[in-house]
């Protein structure tokens, strides 16, 4: 068994796509995913499972589909490969409270973005395989480096976190789980 970390696009963002996160916890308990905790109400789990991970995305998406009638992308990711994010911050001088991080779902056309790294405005942004770290000093709301710009980009979907977000799943799965 491994611990994984998992992150589901646009799940209870701006009053769409409302999924109650004891229904999120109980799909991938019933897909066979043992110890699984959800990090506030935006799709965030961490769990152990031994189940490999392309499949797994594929029955939680549809299993969403199925009970609530939502398409939504599913990342799913060892939950080493997440610390590895943590380490590898190209903005580790920057307020953490101005850092996100957004991954890339298809795997086919990150290539393409891969050791990208430009600055728009005030605002950066670093891509390291399928992580985009971007840093944004007026807050993410205000920043023209949102999912939309990475997937024009990217020709792929795009999921992003802050950093407290991430550190804090992280800690989740450290803690927790190993």
């Amino acid at each position: 068994m491994h611990t994984y970390i998992s992150l589901l696009k646009g799940i209870n963002v701006g009053g769409k796509h409302k999924l109650p996160m004891v229904i999120l916890r109980s799909i991938y308990e019933v897909l066979g995913c043992t110890q699984v905790t959800t990090y506030i109400q935006s799709g965030n789990v961490v769990f152990k499972a031994s189940n490999n991970t392309n499949a797994l995305e594929d029955s939680v998406r549809q299993a969403i589909q199925q009970q609530w009638g939502y398409n939504i992308p599913v990342s799913i990711q060892k939950a080493h490969l997440f610390g590895r994010i943590i380490t590898n911050n190209p903005f580790k001088d920057c307020d953490p409270n101005t850092l996100y991080v957004t991954l890339l779902g298809d795997t086919t056309h990150q290539v393409q973005m891969e050791n990208t790294q430009e600055v728009w405005g005030e605002d950066r942004f670093v891509v390291y395989k399928n992580v985009v770290y971007v840093h944004c000093p007026h807050g993410y709301g205000k920043t023209k480096l949102n999912n939309s710009f990475f997937e024009s980009r990217g020709h792929t979907w795009a999921t992003t976190r802050n950093w407290k977000t991430v550190c804090r799943l992280v800690e989740l799965a450290t803690t927790q789980y190993e």
